[in-house]
């Protein structure tokens, strides 16, 4: 089979599985077999580890792609956790503590940061890191371009396909990367609170020099020492504490552009484009770097380029992964925009569902049906039982803006079904969103530019409106374009650095090294 014809079959692959995670339905066998139909070899093989690694079928919907990425968090949380892999889990452990000590050493440290973690990363009082921001270069000035990559390989003893999965554990989400629990001996934690302990009295000595100004911080500080003191007493009661490995915040230094090269990011002109949409489209003045998509999508073509498949391919595939990924979050924007209470002609029946619900004219209940007030509440974003018991109060300005904000977003999905190829239904089947559109104005910034770009303003919408959700669409659009880019340089970046395992190595040799054939007297560690 030739080249072309198949990176055409894997793009119809990878459209096979946007549909089926689309329908949410379908058995991970389907896509199997479609896999299956492949040649044997090494494209076929990379794809097959792939998709499992993934674990497609956890993902049925924007939230499990968009707030847990659960395939991945599984994955990696049952590597940790395998009761044969105390190799990685070492590894891992020794990993993270040295990425702990960086990140520590260079942030100030406060009362919040006697919060109990293992490791302890610190107390960073930074800001998620920016899209502009990146490592060499205020606020990061004081570490080098690719710190964690060389950091990695240290731990990895050199095997890039190992330190990219230590990296790949925390790196490819910065909230919700796994659940990593492991028995701790009950001496080291207690090794570790004594040194905590000394830490703080340390800190304490020195507010105590003006007692008077640092009253609190010294009493706050003093009581995390007697918590400290309570918890080593009952430690010494066993030999083992069950206890978890955390990640690193997502404010930290860890999720820094370039942290594992200066040709793992994005590229200027983008980073441009996609603030100055954000900042027009929306009033946003801060955009986070986000730069998990490159650690993800790193990890990712790692396995494909350790399978043998090729740099061409496997930049191909990640960005069509990144395709499938913006696509669902496309989707769950399109159909949540959709207005079924909200009046789009005016925002006063908004404001008198709110002064109903506040007034007690209408109940809003904890279950059950509502009353179509309650709905257009919950619609706006509001909770209406909260409005209900006054917890919350929100003003006229602020309803008016809600209204707005919806009514926005509901006029962008309406364009979106228009000028893009994608999304709805045909008898009954979802059809996936995409980024391929097919009408509208040259420029979604500027739809009103000229008498062509007009065109395709709908008949009863002013040229403001028509403006206004364009621009909002385009925020949607430039998305696409983000994320598939940092795959695509996350991807290069594995292609250049991981290795195509020989038959029968091991795939994280690095941390788990080979060992002689477990004997009937003795088991040995290894990594399955």
């Amino acid at each position: 089979m030739s080249f072309l014809l198949k990176t055409a079959f894997v793009f119809v692959l990878l459209f096979a599985l946007e549909v089926q995670v689309a329908q949410a339905d379908q058995s991970s066998s389907t896509l199997m077999k479609i896999i299956d139909k492949l040649p044997n070899g090494d494209t076929k093989n990379g794809l097959k580890e792939y998709v499992q690694i993934l674990g497609y079928g956890s993902y049925d919907g924007a939230d499990t792609v968009g707030i847990s990425n659960a395939g991945l968090s599984d994955y990696f949380s049952n590597k940790f956790e395998d009761p044969k892999n105390s190799c990685l889990r070492d590894a891992s452990r020794t990993f993270f503590e040295d990425v702990a000590k960086v990140l520590k050493s260079r942030t100030s440290q406060d009362v919040e940061c006697t919060k109990d973690s293992y490791p302890d990363y610190g107390c960073s009082q930074e800001s998620r890191p920016s899209i502009n921001s990146r490592v060499g270069k205020d606020p990061y000035s004081d570490l080098s371009k690719g710190w964690l990559w060389e950091l990695a390989l240290k731990h990895a003893k050199g095997d890039a396909n190992s330190a990219m999965f230590l990296i790949g554990m925390c790196g490819h989400d910065e909230t919700r990367q796994g659940s990593y629990g492991f028995q701790a001996s009950s001496e080291e934690k207690i090794a570790d609170l004594n040194e905590r302990k000394k830490s703080l009295q340390v800190r304490i000595t020195e507010y105590s020099k003006d007692y008077d100004k640092n009253r609190d911080r010294i009493l706050a500080l003093t009581k995390q020492i007697s918590d400290w003191n309570q918890e080593i007493s009952e430690l010494q009661k066993k030999p083992t504490v069950r206890t978890k490995m955390k990640c690193p915040p997502r404010n930290s230094a860890y999720y820094a552009p370039q942290s594992i090269g200066s040709s793992a990011d994005i590229s200027e002109p983008l980073k441009s484009q996609i603030q100055s949409t954000q900042e027009t489209a929306d009033g946003v003045t801060y955009t986070p770097a986000k730069y998990y998509h490159v650690y993800g999508a790193a990890f990712m073509a790692c396995q494909l380029v350790q399978n043998g498949v090729s740099p061409l391919k496997t930049t191909f595939i990640q960005q069509q992964a990144a395709r499938l990924y913006r696509a669902i979050r496309m989707c769950e924007s399109v159909d949540s925009a959709e207005l079924k209470f909200l009046d789009p002609k005016s925002a006063d029946s908004s404001l008198r569902a709110v002064l109903d619900v506040q007034n007690k004219k209408v109940i809003c209940p904890l279950v059950g049906n509502s009353p179509r007030e309650c709905q257009l509440i919950n619609e706006l974003g509001y909770n209406p039982v909260l409005i209900g018991s006054g917890a919350i109060t929100p003003g006229v300005d602020e309803v008016k803006a809600k209204w707005a904000g919806k009514l926005r977003n509901s006029d962008a999905a309406t364009l979106y079904k228009s000028w893009y190829l994608g999304g709805g239904e045909i008898k009954g089947q979802k059809i996936p969103c995409s980024d391929l559109r097919v009408w509208g104005p040259n420029d979604l910034m500027k739809p009103d530019a000229n008498f062509f770009d007009k065109i395709s303003k709908p008949r009863e919408w002013s040229v403001e409106r028509f403006k206004s959700a364009s621009q909002k669409l385009a925020t949607w659009d430039v998305d696409f374009k983000w994320t598939i880019a940092q795959h695509k340089v996350g991807a290069e970046f594995a292609s250049k650095n991981c290795k195509k395992r020989a038959p029968g190595e091991k795939p994280l040799k690095g941390i788990c090294p080979e060992v002689p054939a477990p004997s009937s007297s003795k088991i040995q560690n290894g990594v399955n």
